[in-house]
């Protein structure tokens, strides 16, 4: 039970680690970094949970033609 504790405690560090990494490539207008930190925040990994958050950086990553964005928007507005 300790040992799946510790991997729970590992898991929540690195996804914080990588929200922090994230947030700063999406804040220099890197469209991956900005959908990969919209993936963080719609899942609730290292981030509170924020659909809209979410959103805006899907947006911003759509709107600087990251192909997984565009497609993530086109299929929603299906």
């Amino acid at each position: 039970m300790l040992e799946a504790a510790g991997e729970m405690d590992r898991a929540l560090s690195r996804a914080k680690f990588s929200k922090d990494i994230y947030r700063k490539a999406a804040e220099a207008g890197l469209a991956e970094a900005q959908y990969n930190l919209a993936v963080l925040y719609l899942e609730g990994r290292g981030v509170a949970q924020s659909d809209s958050e979410a959103q805006a950086w899907f947006a911003g990553s759509a709107q600087r033609g990251y192909r997984p964005a565009r497609e993530r928007a086109a299929m929603a507005a299906n």
